[in-house]
């Protein structure tokens, strides 16, 4: 959406301005994929689905606990990841008790 918005904004000014437009690069996407094992990833993934942005895939197979978190800023990344790590930390430590 960004950069269709600046692509257009950009081909509105060479109109206007008879100038050749500047073609922008595509945003990157940064990943970051964590593969946790816990016996009852399941539940891990039920409990943290609700918390979890667009960004943010997660699921479980078997024991393994797959979850990877896409987007284009490295501080939307960081924030993200650990906001995670803190609901699953907390996640884990309400499913030693069952």
């Amino acid at each position: 959406m960004r950069v269709a918005a600046q692509h257009f904004c950009k081909a509105k000014h060479s109109q206007l301005t008879g100038t050749k437009p500047l073609l922008l690069a595509p945003l990157r996407m940064i990943t970051a994929i964590f593969v946790y094992e816990h016996p009852q990833a399941l539940s891990i993934v039920e409990a943290l689905q609700p918390d979890n942005t667009p960004e943010i895939e997660m699921k479980a197979i078997g024991n393994r606990l797959e979850i990877t978190v896409k987007t284009n800023k490295l501080r939307t990344l960081v924030a993200s990841c650990d906001d995670l790590l803190s609901n699953l930390q907390i996640a884990q430590d309400m499913l030693i008790g069952f």
